[in-house]
């Protein structure tokens, strides 16, 4: 920024009185003597830069003055033109009077050089250039400057030349240099002072002050320390500083002269330096504010500072850089260039290195408590062996949607159990570097596969936000429960009007999830009741504790529900365990019921039982038939033999059952069919056809009896019935009898009463089967000119019945769930005529030419249960690979073609390969290949589109490029 000025003052001397000159020249020529500071490798080019007229010296202003003796007056000219110059530092300015003139010098036109004419010529030349030297030097280089001056007329000046006055001046020009050592700070990782972190600067240039020394003018205008998450700058003091290297400013041995320094508001300036931390402003120091410190001072000083740590965010990272500015002012101009230098800083913290190591991440449990084997693996990190304040460990169990509730953490070396402190899990205090064992145990609310967050890290004493967070992700799945039930199915008599105790119905877990919201529902035959405060439970089944358990719910007429329920088993209140929990998987009910003379004897009871899965989601449904029940001392000599068949549509939901019954004899008057049906089966009014009778249908809640006309010897009897949707897929008992009347004396009530008994009998076990459906694979495929998109969808039918039909509805998930709700939207339901039998699959294609790259991320696959016959269907959000085939291109050696997608708005662009295309991150790319090979040559370009979800597309492009076409021979006649 200053300036080196050159000026040589002659007067012209002849010897030979008289003699005139119109011609000239001043001569300058630089010599490196020597150099201090710099890399021998490099010096030689610095040197170069550095004396360089058009970089690192150029002229900032000339003037040649002539004085004309004869006239007394003098000639100025602003600008003298070069005559030669050469790469090693030689400079010639032309002072042919001609070329002075032509160049607009204004020199009169008889004017010539005399004897004792006098040439001032004054070049300023401005330093442009601050060489490199090495890290830590200064730099200096010692330079010589000689000067050849002449006039002549007319003939070469080498051939015979006379100069006066040849001097060689010599100048020193140093570099200037911020240099910052420093001592590494330690701060504690809970709350503490940093050990004291000093810096010794030295800024400015060599302070040897040769008279020819060339010296910056250069002033610090502040300092800059970073502010760091976690710690605040505590205090900062000048302990030494030392002026030119002579004035004592600041004496290192009188701490009275310390100089404390103003500690401002940080500067918000978020900054990322590579290799560092994040910094979120800094302290700018004004460090001279009151210090008689000059803009020419080079100065030396050592700066100490403390950070204070405010919790235990900061944890060490040794990374984190400061910054100092300094501006140097240009003589040349008024205005002022500021100059930035960054050195590094170091603050280290005692940390913790941790990771927590599942055996198995993704775990099925065998029963609804899902667990995983944990290592929490850590070492400390210290660069030094003072002892600081030791942590606590700290882990927390979170499932995202709360399915899974954790229940215990167990160190499996000391099998000590973990309790909740501040809402985190507290391990205990860290020792030295060790690996803990965790057992962490979880019960699934859920029916589908969950995830579950393991966050873990350290945390200081009594403090209530953790220091390290680190999160481990994992997932449990727990089977679901399975209800099923055993029942008695021997054959028993009893007195008409007894009371007697009904045992063995067993009802038990067959899964491994939990089930709860259990229900026992008896549908009695007609004439059986249940005795009021007689029911009991025991549980577990084998051993087990009998309660009493209230009356069942008998709102439908001989239909009994029983709700196993919270409040009948308070210890079984998160539901009943699985297999893996036996025997308490199981219980018993046990009731009394009393036969009135209504009941029919040889009639049957039918058990249903159903629960809830710990997800809220209905279980399956299991129905048991007991053997006969008769009364003792009958005459039941008549026989009739029934034969049933039935036919299930499940898309309508109707069952179609047909009854043939054969007498051993002509039915006789007051013969019946009875038909006991479970709960959710309903008869459809006037649906009873028969041959040869009127088929009139009595209904009494659950209980069908049809009057069969006497002197028939076969009849045939056929009717609808309604099925409940919460049946699909379930297997529902419908016993039906043929009855004939008998007198039986009820001792109870003394008295003769006309009982029906079974003549026969058929026990239709009815699969309401339905289709399931699943998606077995997706697959999106483009086509080349993208105006047409491609769902391939694989749907396999994994139920017992075959489908003539699927409808599937296409969603865009528009709030984000990858579940269907009613936020989103439904695009198109396609409605698909093929059968599809069952353990059968189809594929089909679906196209959409409206479909735009966003929406692909978006879409939701379903195929819904309330818009098909089906007794479970799928959804699909998450493609796996959505990859888009293109057909391969054919182009001519050292041809182009653009290649890529549209753009759209607020999604990113990367090309899987850089060669041959012309960019890496744009929609659309230019391929270029000139193949001088002998074989075609086939590249492949993948680009990914990744939308704000980070939801990616996959564009694949095929190329061929044939080889160039070349004629291997010369041209030759073919013919003439």
């Amino acid at each position: 920024g200053d300036t080196l000025r050159a000026e040589v003052k002659g007067k012209i001397q002849v010897d030979i009185p008289g003699s005139t000159f119109d011609r000239g020249f001043i001569e300058f020529k630089s010599k490196k003597l020597g150099a201090v500071g710099y890399n021998p490798i490099n010096e030689p080019s610095e040197y170069a830069r550095l004396t360089s007229r058009d970089f690192g010296m150029p002229v900032a202003q000339m003037l040649l003055s002539i004085y004309d003796q004869s006239e007394d007056n003098w000639y100025y000219c602003d600008n003298v033109p070069i005559l030669d110059e050469d790469s090693l530092g030689l400079t010639r300015y032309n002072l042919d009077l001609n070329v002075l003139r032509a160049d607009g010098c204004p020199i009169p036109s008889d004017y010539i050089y005399a004897a004792n004419d006098s040439i001032i010529f004054e070049i300023d030349y401005k330093v442009n250039y601050n060489t490199n030297s090495l890290l830590l030097n200064y730099g200096k280089m010692d330079l010589e400057y000689k000067n050849v001056n002449a006039v002549y007329n007319g003939f070469t000046p080498e051939l015979d030349i006379f100069t006066c006055n040849c001097t060689r001046q010599y100048v020193e020009i140093a570099n200037y240099k911020t240099v910052i050592t420093e001592s590494l700070g330690r701060i504690d990782w809970c709350e503490g002072r940093s050990e004291p972190i000093e810096l010794n600067i030295k800024y400015g240039t060599f302070s040897n002050y040769t008279p020819f020394e060339y010296k910056p003018a250069v002033e610090l205008s502040y300092f800059s320390i970073p502010a760091m998450p976690g710690v605040r700058l505590d205090s900062v003091q000048i302990i030494s500083l030392f002026s030119n290297g002579q004035r004592i400013i600041v004496d290192p041995q009188d701490p009275s002269t310390y100089v404390d320094i103003d500690i401002p508001e940080p500067t918000v300036d978020n900054v990322n330096f590579p290799g560092s931390a994040p910094i979120e402003g800094f302290y700018e120091l004004d460090l001279f504010e009151n210090l008689d410190i000059t803009w020419d001072d080079n100065l030396e000083l050592r700066l100490r500072y403390f950070y204070q740590n405010e919790g235990c965010i900061f944890n060490g990272n040794p990374n984190y850089f400061g910054r100092n500015d300094n501006s140097y002012a240009e003589s040349i101009r008024s205005s002022r260039i500021k100059k930035d230098s960054i050195h590094k800083m170091g603050l280290l913290g005692k940390f913790l290195i941790m990771d927590l190591v599942p055996s198995i991440c993704d775990v099925t449990s065998l029963s609804d408590t899902i667990t995983w084997e944990l290592e929490l693996r850590y070492s400390s990190f210290y660069p030094f062996e003072e002892s600081i304040n030791e942590v606590d460990l700290y882990l927390e169990v979170a499932s995202p949607n709360g399915n899974l509730i954790p229940i215990e953490v167990i160190d499996l070396s000391s099998n000590q159990s973990y309790s909740y402190e501040n809402g985190l899990l507290n391990l205990g205090r860290a020792q030295e570097s060790d690996t803990l064992t965790l057992l962490v145990k979880a019960v699934s609310l859920s029916c589908e596969t969950e995830n579950i967050a393991f966050n873990y890290g350290w945390i200081c004493e009594d403090a209530t936000e953790a220091c390290l967070e680190k999160q481990l992700e994992c997932t449990g799945v727990s089977p679901p429960g399975v209800i099923d039930m055993l029942v008695d199915t021997s054959a028993n008599e009893y007195a008409l009007c007894d009371t007697f105790e009904w045992r063995d119905i067993q009802i038990f877990n067959a899964g491994l999830g939990k089930l709860k919201d259990i229900e026992l529902i008896a549908t009695l035959p007609p004439g059986l009741e249940v005795v009021e405060g007689s029911s009991r439970l025991i549980y577990p089944l084998q051993n087990g504790q009998e309660y009493t358990i209230a009356d069942p719910d008998n709102q439908v007429k001989n239909r009994y529900t029983w709700s196993i329920n919270d409040t009948i088993l308070p210890f079984i209140e998160t539901g009943l365990p699985g297999v893996t929990g036996a025997p308490l998987n199981s219980f018993e009910v046990v009731f009394q019921v009393v036969s009135k003379c209504a009941f029919i004897s040889g009639s049957r009871l039918i058990f249903t039982t159903r629960s809830n899965l710990v997800c809220d989601k209905e279980s399956n449904t299991v129905s048991r038939i007991s053997g006969p029940q008769s009364i003792s001392d009958l005459d039941t000599s008549a026989r009739v033999d029934i034969m049933a068949d039935h036919s299930f549509n499940y898309c309508t939901d109707e069952l179609i059952v047909s009854y043939t019954l054969l007498p051993d004899s002509l039915f006789g008057i007051g013969n019946k069919l009875l038909i006991q049906l479970p709960p959710g089966i309903f008869y459809q009014s006037n649906s009873c056809i028969s041959n040869g009778m009127s088929c009139t249908v009595v209904e009494d809640e659950g209980t069908l009896s049809i009057e069969l006309d006497a002197g028939l010897d076969t009849v045939n009897v056929d009717l609808s019935f309604a099925v409940d949707s919460s049946l699909a897929c379930e297997r529902v008992i419908i016993p039906a009898y043929a009855t004939a009347s008998v007198n039986a004396f009820c001792a109870s009530e003394n008295l003769e009463c006309s009982i029906d008994y079974v003549t026969g009998e058929a026990i239709q076990q009815i699969d309401l089967d339905k289709p399931s459906f699943e998606f077995q694979n997706i697959n999106l495929n483009l086509d080349f000119n993208q105006l047409s998109t491609g769902i391939t969808m694989d749907i396999g039918n994994i139920g017992e019945a075959d489908a003539d039909s699927v409808i599937v509805s296409i969603y865009l998930d528009l709030d984000g769930t990858q579940t269907i709700t009613v936020g989103d939207s439904l695009i198109e339901d396609i409605i698909i005529y093929e059968r599809i039998s069952s353990g059968e699959n189809l594929v089909y294609i679906y196209n959409n030419n409206d479909l735009s790259t966003e929406d692909l991320c978006q879409l939701i696959i379903s195929i819904d249960e309330d818009k098909n016959c089906i007794c479970s269907g799928d959804a699909v959000a998450n493609f796996d690979k959505i990859i888009s085939n293109f057909n391969n291109t054919l182009i001519c050696s050292g041809d182009s073609i653009l290649i890529g997608a549209n753009s759209e708005m607020g999604l990113a662009y990367l090309w899987s390969e850089s060669e041959n295309i012309s960019c890496v991150d744009c929609p659309q790319t230019t391929f270029f290949y000139v193949n001088e090979g002998f074989l075609p040559k086939t590249f492949t370009y993948l680009l990914q589109v990744t939308d704000s979800t980070n939801c990616s597309i996959l564009y694949e492009y095929n190329i061929t490029v044939p080889p160039s076409l070349e004629i291997a021979t010369p041209p030759s006649t073919v013919c003439s």
